[in-house]
C-alpha cells in the first residue's frame, strides 16, 4: 500500500548523498556556524519529529535537503524558504517562533544542503533574504 511505497522512497533517498546546493553568482548568502549550531538545536526541538534526525528521514514531513529540498525549492529564495516556515511551521503552533529562530534554522538547512557558514550573520528578515536565490 502507500506506507511502503513510502518507505522504499525513503529507503531510496537515504541511499543518495545529498548534492551541495550551489549560491547563484552575485548572490552570496552568508551566515555563521553558530547560527547553524543554534538552529540545529531549534530544528531538533521543532522539526525533527516530522522532518526526521537527518533532515530527509521524516514520516511526517518532505525532505529538507537532498533531491527532493532541491526540486522543491530551486529558482526561489533563502527568503521564501524563511517566510515559509515561519507562516506555516510548527504546523501545531505556526509563527511561534522567533523571527531568529526561524532563520537559525533556516542556516541548518543550508549547512545541511552543502552551503558552508562564512562570518556574517543571515539576517532574519526574509524580505533581505530574497536576494539570494537557490538553483533552478
Amino acid at each position: 500500500g502507500a506506507a511502503s511505497l513510502l518507505v522504499v522512497s525513503c529507503v531510496g533517498l537515504l541511499a543518495q548523498a545529498p548534492a551541495p546546493v550551489k549560491p547563484v553568482p552575485g548572490t552570496l548568502v552568508e551566515y555563521t556556524a553558530g547560527q547553524s549550531a543554534q538552529g540545529k538545536a531549534a530544528y531538533d526541538q521543532n522539526c525533527e519529529s516530522c522532518h526526521g534526525r537527518t533532515l530527509d528521514n521524516g514520516q511526517f514531513g518532505p525532505a529538507l535537503r537532498g533531491s527532493t529540498f532541491n526540486m522543491n525549492w530551486a529558482g526561489g529564495t533563502v527568503g521564501d524558504l524563511v517566510q515559509y516556515i515561519s507562516m506555516r511551521m510548527p504546523p501545531a503552533a505556526p509563527g511561534s517562533l522567533s523571527a531568529a529562530a526561524y532563520a537559525q534554522i533556516a542556516t541548518y538547512i543550508l549547512q545541511q544542503n552543502g552551503i558552508a557558514p562564512g562570518k556574517t550573520e543571515l539576517p532574519p528578515d526574509a524580505t533581505a533574504l530574497k536576494a539570494f536565490k537557490f538553483p533552478s
